[in-house]
């Protein structure tokens, strides 16, 4: 499986919408923001949300914040079902995700690793 970065997976927009991969990013994990963010962090687009996902958990998968707040600022990858915003029945503007509804794009986690960790469990499995 192929990994993404935010920014690829956000100019894939609508053509993925609804389907299962990984994208690898920055890790925010504070109040009201709970989101991957482009790396490397020179490649950010000037609209911060442009560059950003939001994370959401759903089902079986829950968050261990205690492990997440370690891991905030580092780079991570998440697996997850990803969607992009509908348009607004009401306004024509994007109904978004995350908080304040800012956020374009949203990945449903269904794991998060980081990003040594993983490269180093898959270096010794070979």
């Amino acid at each position: 499986m192929s990994t993404l970065s935010v920014n690829q997976a956000l100019d894939l927009g609508k053509a993925k919408n609804g389907e299962c991969f990984e994208i690898e990013g920055i890790l925010f994990f504070d109040f009201e923001d709970i989101s991957l963010n482009h790396w490397p962090k020179s490649e950010r687009r000037e609209n911060r949300y442009e560059s950003s996902i939001w994370i959401d958990a759903e089902g079986a998968f829950s968050f261990d914040e205690e492990v997440l707040q370690r891991w905030a600022g580092k780079r991570v990858v998440v697996l997850g079902r990803y969607e992009v915003s509908k348009a607004s029945e009401v306004d024509g503007w994007d109904d978004g995700y995350g908080h304040m509804s800012q956020w374009p794009a949203r990945i449903v986690a269904r794991r998060i690793d980081l990003v040594k960790r993983r490269n180093s469990d898959h270096a010794t499995e070979g």
